[in-house]
């Protein structure tokens, strides 16, 4: 098969929420609009293959497998995969398993948001005394590093902390790796009963998320040392 896709979206923000009237307007956090497209061109192939079946001991025995290759205008190229068996030996039972990498390309919202102000809740101190231990070891030291001695959290907690949010042009897919193992059991004795018992595995790289306040501020002090990605994001 074939596909060919374009997804395009508009966000306009209305001249009432542009007057910051809105309760977010009013709090500093004014929308902005959003713009964004991207076009992908993908080509699939799937095959269903039963090997065996009707033979003492083997009911059934059949292989599927498909391969996607896609080309994304926004990440480039991409392929997902996925193999699989099914085997009956009869009595009612099939063992089925599957493989597979699957792939996800960023939204359109999550590549194009444009960056802008926001207010978060406050969010918990990691270097307060409450909280320095309840990290990874390396949390103590590098708040030394950046939490003058004799400060207090208490002084300075209020009712929000500014900061900007947005997407990001430059990300990547995210890429999975899945396993799935199961059986079917429907016993003929036993009319209109079917026992279904699958294990799922899945890994999952590249993860498109978005991480709250809070954990920017702990990533910041439980890595190894202070010069990561994490402390930069923090002013």
């Amino acid at each position: 098969g074939l596909e060919y896709r374009e997804e395009d979206s508009n966000f306009s923000v209305s001249d009432f929420e542009l007057s910051q009237n809105t309760w977010d307007g009013s709090n500093g956090n004014a929308l902005t609009g959003l713009g964004g497209n991207f076009d992908v061109f993908e080509y699939f192939i799937e095959a269903e293959a039963p090997l065996i079946s009707d033979k003492p001991g083997i009911e059934l025995l059949e292989v599927t497998g498909a391969i996607r290759f896609a080309d994304y205008s926004t990440v480039g190229t991409n392929e997902a995969w996925s193999a699989g068996l099914r085997y009956s030996p009869g009595v009612g039972l099939t063992i089925r398993v599957t493989v597979g990498e699957a792939v996800r390309a960023p939204n359109i919202a999550e590549l194009f948001s444009p960056q802008q102000p926001i207010f978060f809740a406050f969010a918990d101190d990691p270097c307060t005394i409450d909280n320095i231990n309840l990290g990874t070891p390396n949390r103590a030291a590098n708040c030394a590093q950046l939490v003058p001695d004799g400060y207090d959290v208490n002084d300075f907690i209020t009712a929000g902390i500014p900061g900007v949010t947005g997407g990001n042009p430059g990300l990547s897919q995210e890429e999975a790796t899945t396993t799935t193992v199961g059986i079917v059991y429907e016993p003929e004795f036993i009319q209109g009963f079917r026992l279904i018992v699958d294990y799922y595995s899945i890994e999952i790289d590249g993860a498109i998320d978005a991480l709250s306040a809070e954990r920017v501020a702990e990533a910041c002090v439980d890595l190894g040392s202070t010069a990561n990605q994490f402390c930069p994001l923090i002013k």
